[in-house]
């Protein structure tokens, strides 16, 4: 008997949530800027993965793109996509 290579139940729907979420991401990268997609995506995503209070999501999510973006946008100087507020 062959093993299926392809996840089933609960593993299948947080690859496919993953996947789904990165092209949302990737959509939004050019519509909302780096700092904002990125905020919003790390948010959904461990909201998605992990069951953590919403504060400590969004608290999360926030700093982890700004930092982000503070050694790539600002210290590395690698442009990244900029939103309708300008950053």
């Amino acid at each position: 008997k062959e093993e299926e290579w392809l996840p089933r139940g609960e593993a299948f729907q947080r690859i496919a949530f993953v996947l789904g979420g990165l092209l949302l991401y990737i959509i939004l990268l050019g519509v909302l800027g780096y700092i904002a997609a990125t905020a919003i995506f790390l948010a959904v995503l461990i909201r998605a993965l992990e069951r953590y209070r919403m504060t400590l999501i969004l608290t999360v999510g926030l700093f982890a793109a700004i930092g982000l973006w503070a050694v790539f946008g600002w210290w590395i100087k690698v442009p990244l996509p900029k939103g309708p507020w300008g950053f």
